[in-house]
């Protein structure tokens, strides 16, 4: 037994002289001369402009059905562009602009309302977005686009634009305000809000993004009106 004891207690020193290794930190992966927020600002830096313009112009795909919950109804895929970038989806060699001239370009869809389907879808581009007055549906390819027309039109709808706020940018051009249309086929006259943002497609002007809503208050009864 007094063989024994000294071999324990020898084991005993022995284990208790190891120390756990301790897991790699922030201060070991990163020199102290160079700190962590520097890394992550190289890293940003490394992004090229080819790479932040495919991130902009992407299409973003509806999302796969949860797994075991059976399939997902149909969505339509929206597209997430921010206005500030609208101008990395527009030609580089895009025409000056006046106000003016933006002003102007909704008469040549105003026009177009009278030759057919056909001719305003022309007026969009090829990855433009319309959101229509007396549709549910966002119209986010050519041949949807020439639908909602189709029926529009049997209206025989012109339009007058009554108040028009413009912005220019790099490639890309906005109109925004309030509109009224008068329907030939009914006498009846719709007002409603408008934005159109245009870019340059192949060296003409198309309607990238189309909203377009009836006033508010004619649903919902008079608001206040803001005191400044």
């Amino acid at each position: 037994m007094a063989t024994i004891v000294p071999r324990i207690r020898s084991t005993v020193s022995t284990v208790s002289r190891l120390r756990p290794r301790k897991s790699p930190t922030e201060q070991s992966l990163f020199p102290k001369d160079r700190p962590l927020q520097k890394y992550h600002s190289a890293g940003r830096l490394q992004l090229s402009s080819n790479n932040r313009h495919a991130r902009a112009c992407a299409t973003v795909l509806p999302r796969d059905p949860p797994r075991g919950h059976g399939t997902a109804p149909p969505r339509s895929p929206s597209r997430a562009l921010s206005s500030p970038d609208l101008s990395r989806c527009a030609s580089d060699g895009a025409p000056a602009i006046g106000e003016e001239e933006v002003r102007a370009l909704f008469q040549v869809w105003n026009s177009a309302l009278s030759v057919g389907p056909d001719a305003v879808a022309r007026c969009y581009s090829r990855d433009a977005v319309l959101l229509p007055t007396v549709s549910d549906v966002p119209r986010t390819t050519a041949a949807l686009i020439r639908d909602y027309f189709v029926g529009f039109l049997e209206k025989r709808p012109r339009g007058e634009i009554l108040d028009s706020n413009v912005m220019i940018g790099q490639g890309w051009c906005a109109d925004f305000g309030i509109y009224e249309f008068t329907m030939g086929a009914t006498g009846d006259v719709v007002r409603g809000r408008y934005s159109f943002v245009y870019v340059d497609e192949d060296g003409a002007w198309k309607i990238a993004h189309h909203h377009s809503s009836v006033m508010p208050e004619a649903l919902l009864g008079p608001a206040p009106k803001p005191a400044v």
